[in-house]
């Protein structure tokens, strides 16, 4: 019982680590495009999860956020990230 409260305890600090917050600024690609993989690799490393545990991520481009659920959990963490500016090569 107490390693079942120990483990919760430690899932709701991820998840505040992730939560309405900005997970990352994540370089674009050469389409100047966030890869989801990447967004998804930093999630599992916030979250202290797999990321074959994480489920529904929902990526919204044009506002930097998203959404992302755990297996086994209904609950969908929405998050934020930011883009780092590409150069323009002239």
């Amino acid at each position: 019982m107490m390693k079942k409260l120990l483990k919760i305890r430690k899932k709701e600090e991820a998840f505040s680590k992730v939560e309405k917050q900005i997970i990352g600024n994540f370089s674009p690609n050469n389409n100047n495009a966030v890869p989801q993989s990447n967004i998804k690799k930093k999630l599992a490393e916030l979250l202290k999860v797999q990321e074959s545990e994480l489920t529904d991520l929902n990526v919204d481009y044009e506002n930097n956020t998203g959404t992302v659920k755990i297996k086994d959990s209904s609950k969908a963490i929405e998050f934020k990230f930011s883009v780092k500016e590409k150069k323009i090569n002239n």
